[in-house]
């Protein structure tokens, strides 16, 4: 018959309850508990960087070790969210402004702004969309829309005048108005070519 050794057991079960106790593993699941660190470094195979967690951020690259993704705080304390193309420019950007708005951008591969849309600095919101030079095509914000030709002249405008009333003006070549459709100031409608 065989003796179960006392001493054994009981070095056994001390060992295994400063297991349990060290790493927190929970009764119901296999998962750890409270798990602290400074930062986690995420690698392949090869040693290639392919994540990075800590300092307030989190960044993943890709296999060649170009950014892919950057979330994490901005020096004013903000959130924000980067995404970035297989060649690591930044194609998108999600967060808040420098004066406490959010907003998105959108840049395209040669690194343009593309596309705005969030919080002006008038504390109104906006959509601006920019050609492939980087230049503004479309305004839509605060109670109106304006077109922009390849020149940056203004070509039109649809919105509200300070008066309350609505309006239409078209621009030509030289950004001069050339037709008004709308409200006059005493509330009457007027066409002027």
């Amino acid at each position: 018959m065989k003796v179960i050794d006392i001493k054994s057991t009981i070095i056994g079960v001390i060992t295994t309850l400063l297991i349990l106790s060290v790493y927190g593993f929970r009764p119901e699941t296999d998962e750890l508990g409270h798990l602290v660190v400074k930062s986690i470094t995420i690698e392949d195979d090869r040693g290639v960087v392919m994540g990075y967690m800590g300092n307030g951020y989190m960044q993943t690259y890709n296999t060649f070790g170009e950014p892919t993704l950057f979330v994490g705080t901005g020096k004013d304390g903000g959130g924000y969210l980067r995404a970035y193309n297989g060649e690591g420019d930044e194609s998108a950007y999600v967060g808040t402004g420098r004066m406490g708005g959010g907003y998105i951008r959108t840049y395209n591969n040669s690194g343009r702004e593309t596309s705005y849309l969030g919080t002006g600095s008038d504390n109104s919101g906006q959509l601006r969309i920019y050609d492939k030079k980087g230049e503004t095509r479309s305004y839509l914000g605060d109670g109106y829309l304006q077109a922009y030709n390849q020149f940056g002249e203004r070509t039109i405008f649809l919105g509200t005048g300070t008066n309350g009333g609505g309006y239409l003006r078209t621009y030509n070549f030289s950004g001069q108005e050339s037709i008004y459709i709308g409200t006059g100031a005493d509330s009457s409608g007027q066409i002027r070519i």
